[in-house]
């Protein structure tokens, strides 16, 4: 896959299933003529109100990131293939099934990395967690559109450690050098 576009922005309320409210950006040549999902988007939602410990975060404001992915040619071609590479046909399952399983399965992770991440006074308890994988289950909904599957993570259901330590690292993302990842756990 590679990344079509990416934007982010500020929400009212947590939004859902936002790819049926987007222009899509066209796909790569070739990106639908196989098995994989023509187009991946992942929805990340993050509450900007503190969170509780012992009730849910309520629906309020949120800041959001999308990512959209779409399937290279080369990706297809190995798709369609009698014995294809491991990689394309847990994808290609993933895709599959993606209306009936849901994600339940809990086979999706993220993996975020601040490069930087000593120069932003950083918890160490949050330090050690940088660039670690997690695992992506109850806290996302996965919904299926014409050429795509949407991941939506919502930070908001997360446990309260990791919601906590992630908003304590809201106000220095502007200075983060940051990478993160998506990918389908084998």
């Amino acid at each position: 896959y590679e990344l079509l576009s990416v934007d982010y922005g500020r929400s009212p309320y947590r939004a859902s299933h936002v790819a049926r409210h987007l222009a899509l950006p066209p796909l790569p040549e070739g990106g639908d003529s196989g098995r994989l999902p023509p187009m991946v988007v992942v929805h990340v939602s993050i509450p900007l109100t503190p969170p509780a410990l012992l009730q849910e975060t309520p629906d309020g404001p949120t800041v959001s990131g999308t990512f959209v992915f779409g399937a290279t040619a080369e990706a297809q071609a190995a798709s369609r293939c009698a014995d294809p590479p491991p990689a394309t046909e847990l994808m290609a399952r993933f895709g599959a099934d993606a209306a009936e399983r849901r994600m339940s399965a809990g086979v999706f992770k993220v993996i975020a990395m601040a490069d930087n991440i000593d120069e932003l006074s950083v918890p160490r308890a949050l330090q050690r967690f940088n660039g670690k994988p997690i695992l992506i289950k109850r806290s996302a909904d996965l919904h299926v559109g014409d050429n795509y599957i949407e991941v939506d993570i919502y930070v908001d259901r997360f446990s309260f450690v990791a919601q906590r330590g992630l908003w304590s690292f809201l106000p220095k993302v502007k200075q983060a050098d940051c990478h993160i990842a998506f990918l389908l756990h084998g």
